[in-house]
Parts: structure tokens; sequence; C-alpha cells
């Protein structure tokens, strides 16, 4: 980690997992934001200012990227969420597209 690290935080699942995908870790014109519920397991919400795309990554999803998109007001993502999941992952896309 470099002087310029604001946060950092190790995966807490099994190698079954995977690697957390360097489009989660790394590169500028994007907006990050980490999660860990109740039962620790870990999200990553990643939004492309340049490309104006986002995708959530969930360590009990091997760490794909599950698109995330707004429709008709409601922020949609293709994993079934719980309600603390939901509203952190909505408050990223407003924080993150409020940039834009």
């Amino acid at each position: 980690m470099g002087d310029d690290t604001v946060f950092s935080a190790e995966s807490r699942h099994s190698a079954e997992a995977g690697l957390l995908p360097v489009e989660a870790r790394e590169g500028n014109g994007k907006y990050r934001a980490y999660c860990e519920n109740q039962y620790g397991e870990q999200l990553i919400f990643v939004y492309d200012r340049d490309a104006g795309h986002a995708d959530l990554y969930h360590g009990d999803m091997d760490w794909e990227p599950q698109p995330v998109r707004e429709v008709s007001g409601v922020i949609m993502v293709p994993l079934i969420l719980d309600t603390l999941e939901r509203e952190w992952l909505s408050i990223c896309w407003k924080t993150a597209t409020a940039l834009t």
C-alpha cells in the first residue's frame, strides 16, 4: 500500500471464491465502496465514471462482477440482497452518480 491509500480490506472468503478482480482494486476515475454484512460477507461497489457503468462484486459470488443499473429510480442488480445491502447499494449509486 502506498501513502495515498485511504482504505484497504482483505478478503475473508475462502480460496474457492477466487481472487478479487483487479478492476475492484485499482484504477483512477472510479468510485469504490466497501460493505461487510452481519455474516461477514464482503461486497465491493465500483462505478467507472468514464464509462458510466457500475459493478457489484460479492465474495460469495466468486467475486464475479454483477452489473448495477438504475431502472425507473430503482437500483437493480442480479443478486438477492437483504434490506441493508440494498440500502447500502442505493447510497453507493446515488453518491457515485452525483459526481458525474
